[in-house]
C-alpha cells in the first residue's frame, strides 16, 4: 500500500486511511463501539519474516466463508440487523 500526500504536504499510509474508514463504518453505520486509531505504521521498522501473512493452516475450503462472508464492510448494518451486531 503506498502513500498519499496530505493538506499538510505530510504522507500518509493508505492502511491508515483503510483503518480509520473501518473503525467509522463500524461506529456510525452500525452502531458500534468506538475503537481507537492510531495513525501511522511504528510497528513496522523493517519488512517481516517470509510467509506472513500466510495460510495459517487453512486450506481453501475453510477460507473462503472467511473472505466472501467475514471481510465485507457496510455488509451488515446495525438498525436492519441487531440481532448480527452488537
Amino acid at each position: 500500500m503506498g502513500l498519499y500526500g496530505t493538506a499538510t504536504g505530510l504522507p500518509i499510509h493508505l492502511t491508515t486511511i483503510t483503518v480509520y474508514g473501518y473503525a467509522n463504518e463500524l461506529y456510525w453505520d452500525c452502531g458500534g463501539p468506538v475503537i481507537p486509531v492510531r495513525a501511522g505504521r511504528n510497528d513496522a521498522k523493517e519488512a517481516g519474516p517470509l510467509g506472513v501473512p500466510g495460510t495459517g493452516g487453512f486450506n481453501r475450503g475453510d477460507m473462503i466463508p472467511v473472505v466472501t462472508c467475514g471481510h465485507t464492510p457496510g455488509g451488515v448494518h446495525g438498525d436492519h440487523h441487531p440481532q448480527h451486531t452488537m
